[in-house]
């Protein structure tokens, strides 16, 4: 199986892991859902998350603590 590893948002970890949106803001879903599709994943396709967290810029522009995730590759 190939994989695909991305640096997202710490906090996008239970969307994507358990496909549950709850909690997140629109801009917030909006700016996801636009960086996948972009980036060829989906949500329910999140294999692990890197427990270890690290702060950086993310495509929005502001810091966040951030975390690599894993994704079935299409």
């Amino acid at each position: 199986m190939k994989t695909e590893t991305v640096e997202l948002p710490a906090f996008y970890a239970t969307y994507l892991i358990n496909n549950d949106p709850e909690g997140l803001e629109v801009s917030d879903f909006e700016n996801l859902t636009s960086f996948l599709a972009w980036a060829g994943v989906r949500a329910g396709d999140c294999l692990t998350v890197d427990e270890d967290t690290f702060f950086a810029r993310w495509f929005d522009g502001l810091g966040h603590d951030m975390a690599t995730f894993t994704f079935k590759s299409r």
